[in-house]
Parts: C-alpha cells; structure tokens; sequence
C-alpha cells in the first residue's frame, strides 16, 4: 500500500476514534444517536419515500455533526484556558445554541414527515 492510501486509512481511523471517544464521552451526544435510531427504525416502519429518506439522513447528520463541533470545539476551549473568561462562555454557549437549532429543526423534520403517518394510524 503506498504512503497516499496509509493516510486517507489513517485519517478515516483518526474519524472513527474521535466519533467514537465522543460517544463514550458526550451524554447528549448518545441522545442524539438513540434519537436518529428511533427515526430510522420509524422511517423503515412507516416505508418512507426516496425524498422522506433523503431529508430525514441529513437532518440526523446534521444534528450529529453539530454535536461533534460542539464538543471539539468545547475541548479546545478548555484546553486554552482554565479561567472563566466572557470569550470561552460565548464559544462554548453558541456552539451549543447551534445544537440546539439543529435539534429543534429535528424535531420539526419529525413532526412533517411522520406527524400525517401517526396520524392516519389513528383513522
């Protein structure tokens, strides 16, 4: 194998670690991932569109995805500083605002796709 494939190897094994001490690390982070399970066995359940699909993987990702930033870019925060400092609350509170929009678009994704779905199991 030459040294270009060794690094995109390694670089994809850097990924996997990192999603994975997160994992291990991160409370709200495992929330998100049993949340996008729940989904995704909804999605099979309700035998959603191509589209339906579509949507409901990219929010998932993007909710998981603004996690990941939240905690590296929390590490990094602690990392450089120990004092409570006005700049390290604000990178740290906005990074986790940007989760919680994510999250809340979520769960209004949610409610569009499966909201008709309950609902006419309820007819």
């Amino acid at each position: 194998m030459d040294s270009k494939n060794r690094s995109l190897l390694f670089s994809v094994g850097c990924a996997i670690q990192g999603i994975y001490q997160a994992f291990k690390q991160e409370a709200n982070l495992r929330i998100h991932f049993v949340a996008a399970v729940l989904a995704v066995t909804a999605g099979f359940v309700f035998k959603l569109a191509a589209s339906e699909w579509m949507v409901l993987l990219l929010t998932i990702t993007l909710v998981i995805f603004a996690e990941l930033i939240n905690t590296a870019l929390e590490a990094n925060v602690n990392l450089a500083t120990k004092k409570q400092r006005p700049e390290a609350k604000l990178a740290k509170d906005a990074a986790a605002g940007a989760v919680l929009l994510t999250a809340l678009n979520a769960v209004l994704i949610g409610l569009l796709i499966f909201g008709p779905k309950i609902r006419e199991c309820f007819r």
